[in-house]
C-alpha cells in the first residue's frame, strides 16, 4: 500500500481528493477483514473456552472491518462517477498505474492530467454499454415466413415439415 502523503498528492488532482482518500481506507480494512478468516479458524479448533470467545470477537471485527471496506468503495466509486461524468462501479473502475489509468481515461473520454470529461461532455454510461447495442445482439432478426407461426427452434416446424 502507498504511503499516504505521496499517493494524495499524485492521485488526488487525477480522480478528486475525496475518492484518493477513501481509496486509502479500503485497503488496509479489507486486509484486516480477510486475515481475520485465519485467525478465527485457528482459535475456533483450539476449542478451549477462552479461544472460543475470542474467535467470535474475532468474526465480529473482521465482519465489520469487510463492512466498512464495502461501504467504503462504493462511496468511492460515487465520488468517482461524479468525477468522471459517467458511472462508475468495480467493473469499470480506473486502475491506479500512470500508463493504465492513461489508457483507461482515453478509452472513456476522460482527461488524464484532470480527471475531467473530455470537451465537457458528461455521459450517462460508458461507451462499450450501450443500451440499443444490447437489445440488437441479442435480438433474432433472421426474416420469418409468413406461413411460420411457432418459435424458432420449435422441434414440431422440424419434424412437420
Amino acid at each position: 500500500m502507498p504511503s499516504r502523503a505521496p499517493f494524495l498528492a499524485r492521485w488526488s488532482p487525477r480522480i478528486g481528493h475525496r475518492a484518493a482518500r477513501l481509496h486509502l481506507l479500503t485497503g488496509p480494512t479489507t486486509t484486516i477483514g480477510i486475515w481475520s478468516a485465519p485467525v478465527w479458524l485457528i482459535l475456533f479448533l483450539v476449542g478451549q473456552g477462552w479461544s472460543r470467545v475470542c474467535a467470535y470477537a474475532v468474526a465480529g471485527f473482521g465482519f465489520a472491518c469487510l463492512a466498512f471496506a464495502a461501504i467504503c468503495m462504493h462511496l468511492m466509486y460515487k465520488a468517482l462517477g461524479e468525477r468522471f461524468g459517467f458511472k462508475v462501479s468495480w467493473r469499470n473502475a480506473p486502475p491506479y498505474r500512470y500508463k493504465a489509468f492513461g489508457t483507461w481515461c482515453r478509452r472513456n473520454g476522460v482527461d488524464p492530467a484532470t480527471g475531467r470529461p473530455l470537451g465537457g461532455h458528461v455521459r450517462d454510461q460508458p461507451a462499450h454499454r450501450r443500451a440499443e447495442h444490447r437489445s440488437a445482439a441479442h435480438r433474432n432478426t433472421a426474416p420469418r415466413s409468413p406461413a411460420h407461426h411457432g418459435p424458432a427452434h420449435s422441434a414440431r416446424s422440424q419434424v412437420s415439415r
